[in-house]
């Protein structure tokens, strides 16, 4: 429907050919992988800690309180594993 699809999953980090890989493993044919069998583009959000900061913290205190994170973005293209690949991941 050209929606996007956002899941959430545990990925494995790999190295090849100075390339790092992340690896994962969703169920077939269901909703996400028929979206992304169409659109291979995806997106992996990684967060880190984070805490609200209270404008308390701040001199003058006339400053709207905020949220501190970190976070991380990583694109890619999706390619999907064959049998063999696949069980090793798993």
């Amino acid at each position: 429907s050209g929606s996007p699809v956002a899941t959430h999953i545990p990925v494995l980090f790999a190295e090849k050919e100075g390339k790092l890989w992340l690896r994962a493993h969703i169920m077939r044919k269901q909703d996400h992988t028929i979206a992304f069998e169409k659109n291979n583009q995806v997106l992996a959000i990684f967060h880190g800690p984070h805490t609200y900061i209270s404008a308390k913290n701040y001199s003058p205190q006339n400053v709207a309180s905020t949220w501190n994170y970190k976070a991380v973005h990583v694109k890619g293209v999706l390619h999907f594993l064959n049998d063999d690949d696949l069980l090793q991941v798993l």
